[in-house]
Parts: structure tokens; C-alpha cells; sequence
């Protein structure tokens, strides 16, 4: 009604006006108030339909029992985020590293997006089943099997009886334990798709990019190398998982970019992978590994220890400190408990390494009784060491050939003398 009252008072006060002017210009003057009149009057009705609208909308709203949103209520019920089917923001990216004994488990929860990389064994595939129900997850998205061990395999068959499966990675070799009959046999009765990465190939989950770094080839004489590796890259945080890839297999990838934040160790900890050259090509501020407590293989060994002590990073193991959680916002990582830095190696305690413990420490007492005389019998010989590998070659083994000068050593020894010093030998030439 005010509007009206306005708009009519503009009107008199133009009319007034017009009639000052001349007869010439009250004719083009009365044309433009007419059109002038006609054009508020539309605006006006306009504006009192929308107001009419408005005050009907609020009111059916308040018969439905639901209060009528202003514009900050609009504003917070904006910024909500929906909850996803896996328990996460979808902003956010957590990474679970499973403690499943002497075996390997790493789930990642993306937003609402699920990725298992191995399941562990089987006396720990029950507690994978139910650690991933308790993260309220309904499905896996994907699931990458690094090889075919049985300490990794296990569980993923349990994964696949209780949850929908998507997308299956895994190697490309055969085997003939029964849980690898059993895993290739559900995924072929339920149609699932199933894919052999390659190097460098990359897949989008959620939010996170995922890059195989491993293996270069498939084929090696030791399955192990034929392991799957990946690299995910989540905001600007990232995670390297290894699976068990020795160190020979581990030259092979360092022509990628490896640089990440966090870093699963190779083969539990073993000695015998986790070289230098890969750790130096990482550069982790974390790592993890995965191993279990007083297992029979000594993992984590002393000289991957003291390789990655010597890198400055912080050190978590599930060993002693069980299932560990990490969690990116995509910026930076925060850690469900402090890293333990535990750098005491694990004992073996099966009956063969104690029997192998007695021959070396015998061998040791041999080569002191005559360590002033000259060796005999051509105990000592040429051997060439790989010191970031950790083994040891005969001269003429193509693998020594191959080793970077600054990791060559010429040294001659008896082959006691050079496991003492804690080298492996090469199974390419059998030294």
C-alpha cells in the first residue's frame, strides 16, 4: 500500500512539472509519464507476487511442522558434508596397516571409496573381515593382491565371502598353493573384474591417485619379484606399499618418482630387500613395517634396520605396537599413536636357523684358531659385495657387472667371513 501511495505522489509531482513547460513539450512529457506510470506499475505488482509467494511458501512450510530457512540456516546446511558408506569425509584419506602377525594388510578408506592391498594369513582373516565391518564398510572398490603368499593372500579371500568386490588387481603368475585355487576361483564363479597392471600405470580411487611402481616385468625366477608395489598420491601427501620384492627387484623401478611421506617396507623388514638406493629414492619421513612378534624368519632384519635409521625417519612397527592408522586431510598426515622407533631386530627362533647359528658361530671359532695363518685349502677367494643390496657374487656373475661403484667392494674372504658380515649370497651365481 505504500508503494501505491508513493507511486501516485511521483505522478502528481510529474504532472505539476509538465505543467509549467510549454504545449510543444507537454505532449512529449505526458507520452514519457505514461510510459514512466505503467513501467513502476508492473515492478510493483511483481514485487507484491513475490512477496505473496514467499509468505505462502513459509506458511505451508510451518503446517508441515518445519521452520522456514533464513539465510543462515541455509549457509550451515550448505557446508554439511554428506557421510560416505566407509565412515569418512570425503576430504580426508585414512590408512589402516593392519597388524596381522607375520603377514601383510593395508586398507585405505578415500572419501567413500574402499582399496584393500593384501589380507594377511589365515589365522588373521577373520580379524580383517571384522576390523573392516567395524569401519562400517559395505563394499570394496579395490582389492590388489602383491603376490601370492599365503601370509598375503589369506585374507583377501575372506574380504571377497563377506564383501562386494568391484575391481580385483593381481600378478601375473600361477601357483599351487590351495589358497591361490581358492582366490582365482571366486573371482572367475562371481565374474569379477580382474586386471595385470603394469609399471606406471595409474587408476583414480576417490580422490587419490594409485600408481603401480612394481614389478617392471613380470617372469622372475624368484616370485617375490614379481610382487605388486604402489605408490598413492592423496592432496599432496603420499605412501609407497611394498610387497616383497627383494633388493635385485627393487633396482629395476627406481627411473619413477618414488618420493613419498610414508613408506611400507618390503618384505617385512627382511634384509634382504629395502635397499639403500630405494630408501634414498623415497625418502620417507614415516615408516612402517609389518611383521610378527618373534617370527621365525628374524624380520625385521638388522641391516634394514640400521638403512632405514640412517635415513632420519620416524619408525612404526606392528610388531610392537599393533594395527597403526594414519590419516591425510591431503596436506598433512596425522598418526593414531607415536612411532615407537624400535630398532632391535627380530630373532628367528625356527630349528633351522638355530642349527645355522651353531654351524656359523663354529666356523667363527675355526677362522679365529687359524686367523694367523695363512688360509687353506682355497677357503679365501675373490668375491665381490653389493654393500646396498646386501650380497654378495662371484667376479665373473653378471649381477656384479651391474653394481654402481658406490655400492662395489672387491674384497677377498672366506665365504663365512662374508655371511658373518651380514651378506646374503647371490642366487644367480651361488657363491
Amino acid at each position: 500500500m505504500k508503494r501505491a501511495v508513493s507511486l501516485f505522489a511521483a505522478i502528481l509531482l510529474l504532472f505539476s512539472l509538465v505543467s509549467c513547460t510549454s504545449s510543444a513539450e507537454t505532449t512529449e512529457h505526458r507520452q514519457a509519464l505514461v510510459e514512466l506510470a505503467e513501467s513502476l506499475s508492473t515492478t510493483t505488482e511483481s514485487s507484491e507476487s513475490e512477496a505473496v509467494a514467499t509468505e505462502t511458501s513459509s506458511s505451508a512450510s510451518d503446517v508441515e511442522g518445519e521452520p522456514a530457512l533464513g539465510s543462515g540456516a541455509q549457509s550451515t546446511q550448505a557446508a554439511t558434508l554428506p557421510v560416505s558408506s566407509s565412515g569418512t569425509g570425503s576430504s580426508e584419506m585414512k590408512v589402516h596397516f593392519l597388524d596381522v602377525g607375520q603377514g601383510a594388510a593395508v586398507l585405505f578408506q578415500i572419501g567413500d571409496k574402499v582399496l584393500v592391498f593384501d589380507g594377511g594369513d589365515r589365522d588373521t582373516s577373520s580379524f580383517v573381515v571384522s576390523y573392516l565391518k567395524k569401519q562400517g564398510i559395505q563394499q570394496v572398490d579395490v582389492m590388489i593382491a602383491s603376490h601370492y603368499d599365503a601370509d598375503h593372500l589369506n585374507g583377501l579371500v575372506g574380504i571377497l565371502n563377506v564383501f562386494p568386490v568391484k575391481q580385483v588387481y593381481d600378478a601375473k603368475y600361477t601357483s599351487d598353493i590351495r589358497v591361490y585355487q581358492s582366490f582365482k576361483k571366486y573371482i572367475q564363479d562371481h565374474s569379477i573384474p580382474e586386471d595385470v597392471p603394469g609399471m606406471r600405470q595409474s587408476i583414480q580411487v576417490g580422490d587419490a591417485t594409485v600408481t603401480f611402481i612394481a614389478p617392471k616385468s613380470y617372469g622372475h625366477s624368484e616370485v617375490n619379484d614379481d610382487s605388486i608395489c604402489i605408490r598413492i598420491q592423496f592432496g599432496e601427501t603420499s605412501f609407497v606399499i611394498m610387497g616383497d620384492p627383494s633388493a635385485d627387484a627393487e633396482q629395476q623401478i627406481l627411473s619413477q618418482d618414488l618420493a613419498s611421506d610414508v613408506f611400507y617396507a618390503s618384505h617385512h623388514g627382511s634384509n634382504g630387500s629395502n635397499s639403500k638406493t630405494l630408501l634414498s629414492n623415497v625418502s620417507p619421513e614415516f615408516v612402517i613395517i609389518s611383521c610378527g612378534a618373534d617370527n621365525s624368519y628374524g624380520h625385521p632384519g638388522d641391516n634394514t634396520l640400521n638403512r632405514i635409521k640412517a635415513t632420519g625417519a620416524e619408525l612404526y612397527r606392528t610388531d610392537k605396537q599393533g594395527t597403526i592408522v594414519a590419516t591425510s586431510d591431503g596436506q598433512s598426515i596425522q598418526w593414531s599413536q607415536d612411532p615407537c622407533n624400535d630398532f632391535t631386530p627380530g630373532e628367528s627362533t625356527s630349528p633351522t636357523t638355530v642349527a645355522t647359528t651353531a654351524a656359523t658361530t663354529a666356523a667363527t671359532t675355526l677362522a679365529t684358531t687359524q686367523a694367523t695363518q695363512p688360509p687353506a685349502g682355497g677357503d679365501a677367494r675373490a668375491y665381490v659385495l653389493n654393500t646396498n643390496t646386501m650380497k654378495f657374487h662371484y667376479p665373473s656373475c653378471s649381477s656384479a657387472s651391474d653394481i654402481s661403484p658406490e655400492n662395489r667392494q672387491d674384497v677377498t674372504l672366506t665365504r663365512q667371513e662374508i655371511i658373518d658380515r651380514g651378506f646374503v649370497p647371490c642366487k644367480r651365481c651361488d657363491p
